[in-house]
């Protein structure tokens, strides 16, 4: 079994003792096991919707979900709005996430491609409304592509999930 170390030092002590800047707003969370610290220094700039770092430390399991689409089991596209695809891609990485075990709560790290000349408000907003301003939010990383695997898909979103 687990157990936190007794010699782990807070970031803030961390990071002064290697000459940086000390991390202000490091919050530690300690889940089943395993630990996240959302890193937030004051060196960058401070987003409610993305955690600029977060540590895991062991022992954990990582789920990496590949990019999902606005797609059926059967296969049929869902959609032809940015908002609609991305609500269905989004309710596709919830169900990877569940056959693995996990939630969307388990989630460190999106990636959402979108393609290029799609309202990328519009498909934040879907991704808002379908995942409200979380105290802890997971990192993000948004890319505008010139088109994805069919040319109806407008947006493919991918995660990593840590247990």
């Amino acid at each position: 079994m687990w157990q936190k170390s007794r010699h782990a030092r807070p970031v803030r002590n961390r990071l002064a003792s290697e000459g940086e800047r000390p991390c202000n707003r490091a919050i530690e969370t300690t889940i089943t096991g395993y630990m996240k610290t959302f890193v937030n220094p004051d060196t960058l700039p401070r987003n409610p919707a993305f955690s600029q770092a977060i540590v895991v430390r062991n022992p954990s399991t990582t789920i990496y979900v590949g990019g999902q689409n606005a797609i059926t089991p059967k296969g049929e596209i869902v959609g032809d709005t940015i908002e609609e695809q991305v609500t269905r891609a989004l309710t596709n990485v919830e169900r990877a996430l569940a056959a693995a075990g996990a939630s969307i709560d388990d989630v460190v790290r999106w990636t959402i491609s979108v393609v290029e000349g799609q309202n990328l408000q519009g498909a934040f907003g879907a991704f808002r409304e379908r995942h409200p301003a979380l105290a802890n939010p997971p990192t993000l990383s948004v890319q505008v592509v010139a088109g994805l695997a069919n040319p109806r898909f407008l947006v493919e979103i991918d995660a990593i999930a840590v247990q």
